[in-house]
């Protein structure tokens, strides 16, 4: 069963602006497993009709908008182009949400030709830390770990070292990726090149 719910909502800027991501998920072994990229819902500011969204997002939106701060935000332009280091912040932002989505996407590990996709969810990498490191110190012949493709992975003392290594270059690369990015859109002198910058991890 496939399922599509919130997974992020961001309060923003001094309108105190919703930002909302939205996920499609399906449910594999009683786990949550996503299967769609995160995608932005709405960006809700003050005084916006919110009758059509979620009740988590309605009761968030009556919360924060007091009539006093819709007033505040209509007596401004909200039409106004935004400012080169909102642009920044925003495209931040929206690169973190990418980086995670790459994070917790899966790992693929390779072995006698064949791929298999470990997860790594937050959750999942904790598992496996804990059973690779039982693996080492109590020298367990093997452990069999279903992945994220259906696939069975028969974790060993043989190749214990090389999955670890395999989900903890991963990880880095994504947490690399997104530093790199920050610094690079940070130096960024124009709206239309913040833009047009793309994540590349890998």
């Amino acid at each position: 069963m496939t399922t599509t719910k919130i997974v992020k909502q961001e309060v923003v800027g001094p309108y105190k602006q919703i930002q909302t991501a939205v996920q499609d998920y399906t449910i594999i072994d009683g786990v949550e497993t996503p299967i769609s990229g995160l995608r932005r819902l709405r960006v809700i500011a003050p005084g916006d009709d919110t009758s059509d969204m979620p009740t988590e997002v309605q009761q968030l939106a009556a919360s924060l908008h007091t009539s006093e701060l819709i007033s505040q935000y209509q007596a401004n332009d909200p039409n106004a182009e935004p400012t080169l280091e909102q642009v920044k912040a925003d495209k931040i932002k929206a690169i973190a949400l990418q980086r995670y989505q790459i994070e917790i996407g899966g790992v693929t590990y390779t072995e006698n030709e064949t791929d298999y996709i470990i997860r790594s969810d937050r959750d999942d990498v904790s598992r496996l830390k804990e059973t690779t490191d039982e693996i080492i110190a109590r020298n367990i012949a093997s452990i069999d770990w279903k992945c994220k493709n259906d696939l069975w992975l028969e974790i060993n003392t043989s190749n214990v070292a090389a999955i670890k290594t395999a989900m903890l270059t991963h990880i880095q690369s994504c947490f690399a990726a997104e530093k790199a990015a920050q610094e690079e859109i940070n130096a960024m002198t124009t709206v239309e090149a913040v833009n047009s910058y793309k994540l590349s991890i890998g």
